[in-house]
């Protein structure tokens, strides 16, 4: 009730002050005391020459100090003296105007840009500023450059495109395809994902991984202190997302359209069925080496797996290239209309995506259809009005088990088992009749996972000419999600051949009944904003301030409902299921507010000052506990336009700038209410003599009533350059991030009998210290047009506090170490190799059960016994410290060219797969095992379970593998068909493109693609993508 009063009251204030404006006779014509009846009032509007608003051009009577800047829509209101004034209208990227006044009052300013385009807009937190003078560490990508990786998936896109953004893709499964984002490296052992910012709204329902990138105007990532303007958010960084607005112009008509074709970046080579054969006797052989090597099979029946002269009972599977299809196809069709006139602009774009899964025969599929809808229209003198709406439905369609489930079924399955009989049966698989060609398929059933979005902002700006300087705005943000999901589960039938009888036999695999599990999902996010802008320019100095307030809400409900036992497996609804069901439910709420501002002095456009704080209040937390302040001061310096410095002999420098920033950033990302004593429901407790149990609660975790959100202080000490006529553009940044209380659990045991767990506390520490930058070179030689650049990223964090085991050996502690790799638990044996005699063995300390062909593990503590102290904390994970891109464009005479090289290091991924009986082998690692004919081999023995044996019980670093990469990301070659020719059909403009994604990959790993997550290989493979595409305008 609080929140809704205080924002009611400020909404009221918005409206009081519209009213205002709007009163006849007032503020329309400020009052003129005697001492200045010369003075003339100028009002006018900037845009660039297509129409577009440029906010924030100085205007000046020139050979005076008196002057105004534009707001946000180009408009500007201006005191002169006489009729022969002249102004002067500057814009850092834009070359500057002389416009005499003379009789006018009224004008419309049209700026060019300056070749050297020396600065441009960025979008920041709540605002945009001016590139030359920003200064926090902002990168920005383009729309432009996005659609130059036309992706399913935005997030995808990004990768490889900007500084201080690690972007990591474990899958390329349909629907499931998206990145995962570290900004300037993983800084906390909790939640390390940025926050999400669309079009001024954070953690909008959908994310950014589903819009089109037609519709994107830019991506700015916020690395620093500039984050803190989001608080208790802030921690991880911040990526704020612009969509495109329509322009002043007729109306415009857009098509945009292309075909792709994905395949597997890489797919692992299984040993065949002759070797299998042969290291399934290899097996046998070291259980039982007086029985000899064929004790399985003979070398005749090796010999018909090798030359498939009886596929019938000696097969030769290649299950991948059984299950999977070389490509799959993908489109997007994206058709837009923008346009409008001084008093409304428009752009509203519809869109369809659609990609197909690689499985033969499979049911895995995603379908997309999108409305977007930007309107901004001035309303009276002062008023503008906005308002956006978006729509999205997102159809997810897949097998019943899971693309992991999948993958790992195939990659176990052995090569000498037939997958379909010649009369068309279905082999029964590895175990439980999981044969890969019906797992992809719906004979097991199928999962169905619909979503309806819907993001609606209503946003009002009104100047306050009563108060000069002053203007008010705000918006009201609703997101809504309805999510349905489906999953039914039937029986389904494979089949064993007999070839003694020459029958099939049947197996009828579980469940043994068909089963339905629907759910519902219904969310509300209502995000409320209003506030107090300031922005006036006196003479040299400039000062810009803004108040606001927010507040957000959330609120989700749950409903899930299961029967069984129907009487068709064709009838997949629960009025053909029996009438006992389970249901359950679950609601889920929280709410957000927050108070914050900034305030910007710029003097000469040479010193420049940014201080910004947010009070930001999270019901995660206590009430005495709940809010936090979290500052930021950020300093610029332009070397450049010292008077010293331009007659210095450094002409070839256009711009030259230090940044430095300082600020305090929250981490609010925890589970909920562990302020408060948790319980859980019990099955029941046996009471007196009765047999019955009655139900009750249990306690689960003890309370932390202190329990507060993680923070990071984080400096930043940065330079920016533009050289030879801005042929050259460096920027250079070095960072130092301490994150302190993190939440992590003391180690100290409660008994059990208590059946309690500690809280979390806030006693973590790590800090995470790094440098980015980026060249990029921009020149034309001769009829060609080039653009070069580089980017990279180096982060590397450090535990300082953990709380770890006390008398741990130095080099096993986490602390002092990089955040250490879950896939493992962290500590590993250090690998020396491979035994290649017993007597090798007997000399050297080995574990229990070890023999020649095993793996040697390192005596690190020199006690001549092999245990858990010999273990070690590996260097590096399976999340990079260093990132870097390589961007190129090239344009010829209507012809463009892009290429992106995108790659990662220091870097590893575990890797050892279900391999033995259970399961088939890696061909490399097959046809370089250890075995009594091959004692030179450089992959350990083979055993029935190597995951369970002494070479995977005991994990190591022979399976740690180095996951670093170099992989031609992007390349796109477009062509622009002549305008002359285009005019007879009255199209504006027509290219045609071709581009490939993910095309080649160098790298050490060779088995599966180094970006997979997976330590068993258990994942949908990342794709290679081929497109053809056309974009329109009419």
């Amino acid at each position: 009730m609080v929140l809704f009063l205080r924002t009611r009251y400020l909404w009221c204030l918005l409206c009081m002050c519209h009213a205002l404006c709007l009163r006849p006779g007032y503020a329309q014509t400020p009052a003129i005391s005697p001492s200045t009846t010369a003075q003339r009032t100028l009002s006018g509007r900037v845009t660039t020459t297509t129409g577009e608003a440029l906010p924030g051009v100085t205007i000046v009577q020139k050979g005076t100090t008196q002057g105004t800047t534009t707001d946000v829509n180009g408009n500007f209101q201006l005191s002169v003296g006489n009729q022969n004034a002249t102004l002067t209208v500057s814009y850092i990227g834009y070359v500057t105007q002389q416009v005499p006044v003379g009789s006018q009052t009224s004008f419309t300013i049209q700026l060019k840009e300056d070749a050297q385009a020396l600065s441009e807009v960025v979008v920041v937190g709540y605002g945009t500023q001016k590139r030359a003078t920003l200064t926090g560490a902002v990168a920005e990508v383009s729309g432009r450059d996005l659609v130059q990786s036309p992706q399913p998936n935005l997030a995808n896109s990004l990768v490889g495109r900007t500084p201080g953004l690690i972007a990591l893709n474990r899958s390329g499964e349909p629907g499931r395809d998206g990145s995962q984002f570290f900004i300037r490296g993983r800084s906390t052992l909790g939640d390390p994902n940025p926050l999400i910012v669309i079009d001024g709204v954070a953690n909008r329902l959908g994310g950014l991984d589903r819009l089109d990138p037609n519709e994107i105007e830019s991506v700015s990532v916020l690395k620093d202190a500039s984050a803190s303007i989001y608080g208790a958010q802030a921690a991880n960084g911040v990526i704020l997302v612009t969509t495109r607005r329509g322009t002043k112009g007729k109306p415009q008509i857009t098509y945009n359209f292309n075909q792709g074709f994905s395949t597997p970046t890489r797919l692992p080579k299984m040993a065949d069925a002759a070797t299998y054969a042969q290291i399934l006797n290899e097996i046998q052989y070291y259980s039982n080496p007086g029985r000899g090597l064929n004790q399985r099979y003979t070398d005749e029946q090796i010999q018909k797996f090798r030359d498939g002269s009886d596929p019938l009972n000696y097969p030769n599977t290649n299950w991948l290239q059984t299950v999977l299809r070389s490509a799959a196809p993908q489109h997007r069709h994206t058709l837009g209309i923008s346009g409008g006139n001084d008093d409304i602009r428009y752009l509203v774009s519809f869109g369809n995506l659609f990609q197909d899964g690689i499985y033969k025969n499979g049911t895995a599929k995603y379908n997309q259809y999108s409305l977007r809808a930007n309107v901004d229209a001035n309303v009276g003198k002062n008023l503008t009005v906005g308002v956006d709406i978006n729509g999205r439905q997102e159809d997810r369609n897949y097998p019943l088990d899971s693309a992991g489930r999948i993958f790992r079924y195939a990659l176990r399955a052995y090569p000498t088992l037939v997958a379909v009989y010649p009369n068309g049966l279905p082999g029964s698989g590895t175990d439980q009749g999981r044969n890969p060609v019906l797992q992809v398929t719906d004979a097991l059933g199928y999962q169905r996972d619909r979503r309806g979005y819907i993001n609606a902002t209503v946003r009002l700006r009104e100047n306050l000419p009563f108060l000069p300087g002053f203007s008010v705005d705000g918006f009201a943000a609703l997101d809504k999600l309805y999510q349905f999901n489906k999953q039914w589960s039937i029986p389904w039938t494979t089949y064993n051949y007999n070839a003694t009888t020459g029958q099939y036999a049947s197996q009828v695999n579980p469940p043994s009944v068909p089963g339905l599990l629907q759910g519902q999902t219904n969310v509300t996010q209502i995000t409320l904003n209003a506030r107090v802008n300031y922005d006036r320019t006196f003479g040299p100095n400039k000062l810009s301030a803004f108040l606001a307030y927010e507040q957000s809400t959330y609120n989700s409900t749950l409903f899930t409902a299961y029967r069984s036992s129907f009487v068709s497996t064709s009838i997949a609804d629960f009025y053909a299921g029996s009438e006992s069901d389970r249901v359950s439910g679950q609601p889920f709420a929280s709410a957000r507010q927050n108070y914050f501002g900034r305030v910007q002095y710029n003097l000469k456009d040479r010193y420049l000052a940014e201080f910004q704080g947010r009070y930001d209040g999270s019901q995660n937390f206590a009430s005495n506990q709940r809010f936090g302040f979290f500052p930021a001061l950020l300093l610029g310096w332009r070397i450049s336009d010292e008077p010293w410095f331009k007659t210095s002999g450094t002409a070839f420098v256009n711009s030259l700038k230090m940044r430095a920033s300082y600020g305090l950033l929250g981490n609010d990302r925890i589970a909920q209410f562990q302020y408060l004593a948790s319980y859980v429901f019990d099955p029941g407790y046996i009471l007196g003599d009765s047999p019955v149990r009655q139900p009750g609660l249990t306690a689960s975790t003890e309370p932390n009533p202190n329990v507060t959100w993680e923070k990071a202080q984080t400096a930043n000490i940065a330079i920016d350059g533009v050289l030879f006529d801005g042929k050259l553009n460096v920027t250079f940044d070095y960072f130092n991030t301490l994150r302190n209380d993190i939440l992590i659990r003391r180690n100290v045991s409660v008994p059990d009998y208590t059946g309690l767990v500690l809280p979390n506390e806030n006693l973590g520490r790590l800090t995470n210290k790094g440098f980015d930058f980026q060249i990029t070179h921009n020149n034309t030689y001769g009829p060609i047009n080039v653009s070069v650049g580089t980017n990279f990223t180096y982060a590397r964090n450090r535990v300082q506090f953990l709380d770890e085991v006390s008398g741990l050996p130095t080099y096993q502690q986490q602390t002092g170490q990089s955040i250490s790799d879950p896939s493992y638990g962290g500590l590993l044996y250090r690998s020396q190799g491979i035994f290649r005699t017993q007597a090798e063995v007997d000399a050297y300390p080995h574990v229990l059960g070890a023999g020649p062909g095993d793996i040697k593990l390192e005596d690190v503590d020199g006690n001549g016994v092999i245990d858990a102290n010999d273990r070690i904390r590996p260097r590096y994970s399976n999340v990079p410290e260093i990132v870097y891109g390589v961007p190129i464009n090239l344009i010829w005479r209507g012809i463009d060219l892009n290429i992106l090289v995108q790659g990662q290091a220091h870097v590893s991924q575990y890797l050892l797969l279900e391999s033995g009986s259970t399961g088939n082998f890696f061909a490399q690692d097959a046809a370089n095992r250890w075995s009594p004919t091959n004692p030179d081999g450089t992959f350990p023995r083979v055993s029935s379970e190597m995951l369970n044996s002494v070479n995977g019980v005991y994990q190591n670093t022979y399976w740690l593998k180095n996951a670093a990469f170099t992989r031609l990301k992007n390349v796109q070659i477009g062509y622009n068909l002549p305008k002359t020719l285009l005019d007879k059909f009255k199209i504006q403009s027509l290219r045609v493109y071709a581009s490939g994604f993910n095309l080649l990959t160098f790298d050490q790993l060779k088995t599966i693609d180094p970006e997979g997550g997976s330590a068993q290989g258990w994942f949908y493979p990342q794709q290679r993508v081929y497109n053809l595409g056309l974009s329109a305008r009419f």
